[in-house]
């Protein structure tokens, strides 16, 4: 689950990055390109999160398996980083969207 939510943060904030370097050097696409940088930022960060999601329930099911045969488990602190990250993940998506 960490190295899930390790490339899933680095998917997010390159994509992110990506847009604020293109929005702060006031770089446009060119007509003939098949998707503009806007576009593969929005693209890079929807694959983080989604694979953040897909990893979070994966986790959440051998969970499940494992307290089915060993009672009484903590909490797992990866799923609640993992809820972390994916918010701000959401709010990089919803700036980047609102920023047209």
């Amino acid at each position: 689950m960490m190295s899930w939510i390790g490339t899933s943060t680095s998917l997010i904030t390159f994509g992110f990055t990506i847009y604020k370097f293109f929005q702060l050097e006031g770089l446009r696409s060119r007509n003939n390109q098949l998707i503009g940088p806007r576009g593969f930022s929005l693209i890079l960060v929807t694959i983080g999160l989604v694979s953040l999601v897909l990893a979070t329930i994966e986790h959440r099911q051998n969970i499940r398996r494992l307290a089915a045969e060993y009672p009484g488990n903590p909490r797992s602190v990866a799923v609640m980083l993992a809820a972390t990250i994916a918010i701000l993940g959401i709010l990089a998506f919803v700036a980047m969207i609102a920023r047209a």
